[in-house]
């Protein structure tokens, strides 16, 4: 992922450290907004720059993957993000969650179940 209007600052992937025994400590921009957010008077300086974009590229992890990896994308114009995606894994079928939308009620495009 990298941000939109400063290609020069790389890549960002806030979720490459993380780790199943320690979730919380091991992605350090979350363990700052959690440090913050207790102790605001003895950690502040936590609260950076660097913390914000990684966890506002998190953030758009996190839509991409509930809804799709173009709920950001210029073509479909939307352009909320100052992310885009560099790339996204390609899920089976089989692994990805959907709801049951019986009766056609307009809710998830066809082009989805074909």
């Amino acid at each position: 992922m990298s941000l939109r209007d400063y290609p020069d600052l790389g890549s960002f992937s806030p979720f490459l450290s993380w780790d199943k025994s320690h979730p919380t400590k091991s992605l350090s921009w979350y363990d700052a907004y959690n440090a913050v957010k207790h102790h605001r008077e003895e950690r502040f300086k936590m609260a950076n720059l660097g913390n914000l974009i990684n966890a506002a590229a998190a953030l758009h992890i996190m839509q991409s993957a509930q809804f799709g990896p173009d709920i950001y994308d210029r073509f479909f114009g939307n352009e909320k993000s100052p992310f885009f995606t560099v790339e996204h894994p390609v899920h089976d079928l089989s692994d990805i969650y959907v709801p049951d939308f019986v009766g056609g009620n307009g809710m998830v495009p066809d082009l989805y179940f074909k």
